[in-house]
């Protein structure tokens, strides 16, 4: 797998720029703050700054409703190390950590694709299985969360998730952002 640090330019003309970080699935959450902040989709540009899913009831459509936005908004993300998950079930990576993780987090993005698929995910589980299925009926999903930049520039800010060493220099591997 790649992990090279992957930036992307942001370009906007809006002139109001919001930042959000940490939606993790919670979408009744997510759709109030949009509200109280009186965000105006194609008018504000809206910048989240990943973690967009995991640990929240609504994960799945938490996720549908931020890539319905990027498709139609003026919305950017990038990846959080708990939208990573996505690559571990895309490219059946460290299957054994993937394992672990869901195995005490329930409210997972995973989960709930299971559920939606009618099976549980279990100690017992086949992980390679597991990732197969998901990729068959959800490739879309993890595809977009895969796909997600580290790190977004524009001429006066530098956005990340967690943090970086220099401006200069982000690192060659994405956890390193």
């Amino acid at each position: 797998m790649n992990r090279s640090v992957v930036i992307q330019k942001l370009e906007t003309k809006a002139k109001r720029k919001i930042v959000i970080s940490d939606i993790h699935g919670n979408l009744d959450l997510y759709l109030k703050l949009l509200d109280q902040i009186s965000y105006k989709p194609n008018e504000d540009c809206l910048i989240l700054l990943g973690d967009l899913i995991e640990k929240g009831k609504r994960n799945l459509d938490t996720l549908h409703y931020i890539m319905h936005q990027v498709q139609n908004e003026d919305v950017h993300c990038i990846m959080g190390n708990c939208d990573f998950i996505a690559k571990n079930v895309l490219y059946s990576y460290r299957l054994d950590f993937l394992k672990h993780v869901l195995g005490f987090r329930k409210e997972s993005l995973i989960h709930e694709m299971a559920r939606n698929l009618n099976f549980e995910i279990t100690h017992n589980s086949n992980m390679a299985n597991v990732c197969q299925i998901l990729r068959k009926h959800y490739l879309k999903e993890l595809c977009f969360l895969n796909d997600l930049p580290h790190v977004l520039e524009d001429e006066d800010h530098i956005y990340v998730h967690a943090g970086i060493k220099s401006n200069e220099n982000y690192g060659t591997d994405f956890k390193q952002v």
